[in-house]
């Protein structure tokens, strides 16, 4: 077969103790590199993509984040997936690989078991017959792009041509900020019989923080736009949650 498209989704998002930093490094900066360099090699691509994130862009960049922000990311991740999105410009801009760097928002969906995360873990809970738990402060907000709004973008992206475009970083979120408390109080308000969420953290507002994406970007180049509201898709991830077991 012809390899035509790639989607580079392989990456390490937790960094749990300070041993796990060059680990972290090396499978989110070279582990781009290699895929790059594969596809430069290859020289048959028509597209490849690779998944970034919100958190290249930083704590200092405005709210809704638009592509054309100063990136000062504030962890080693942020600063790992920026590191990849500089090496797909160059390797775009140098080799002509057809590449674009994808920042994604918090994408959820079922099948995620990954219960450090918050809609995984708080499915977990009601799974269990337990009131979800929130430890920090209810009033952060978020931008949180349910899984099949990711794929039709995707899928919208790939009908542009690549050539033109290579290089560029691109966001794709909801465009919309929801408090992580809303976020559990819609969850628990889709089950029936659960119990009502438990804020354990100081719970300030003035002390909130609120980091989303702008959608712009992707919509004037493809006139992509979510079709999922957070309700309607943490239904959809409630009506499949066996896929959490």
């Amino acid at each position: 077969y012809k390899v035509e498209v790639v989607l580079h989704l392989a990456g390490m998002s937790i960094q749990r103790h300070a041993e796990e930093t060059l680990p972290l490094l090396e499978s989110n900066i070279m582990g781009a590199a290699v895929m790059l360099d594969a596809a430069r090699r290859y020289g048959g691509l028509k597209a490849l993509l690779m998944a970034s994130s919100m958190k290249a862009y930083g704590s200092g960049a405005s709210t809704p984040c638009k592509e054309s922000d100063i990136s000062t990311p504030s962890d080693l991740y942020g600063a790992s997936k920026l590191c990849a999105d500089t090496l797909t410009t160059v390797y775009a801009h140098s080799y002509g690989v057809p590449a674009l760097s994808l920042r994604l928002s918090n994408v959820y969906g079922s099948g995620d078991r990954n219960l450090s995360r918050l809609i995984p873990g708080a499915v977990a809970a009601l799974q269990e017959g337990h009131a979800p738990q929130l430890q920090s402060n209810r009033y952060h907000a978020f931008d949180f792009l349910y899984i099949d709004d990711l794929f039709t973008a995707i899928a919208s992206l790939l009908k542009m041509p690549m050539a033109y475009h290579a290089g560029r970083v691109v966001n794709i979120a909801s465009g919309q900020c929801h408090t992580i408390g809303e976020v559990l109080q819609l969850l628990c308000d889709l089950v029936e019989g659960s119990q009502q969420p438990l804020f354990c953290g100081e719970d300030d507002p003035a002390q909130a923080i609120a980091r989303g994406l702008s959608i712009e970007t992707i919509t004037s180049l493809t006139g992509w736009k979510p079709k999922f509201s957070l309700k309607d898709g943490l239904r959809k991830v409630w009506q499949q949650t066996d896929r959490y077991r």
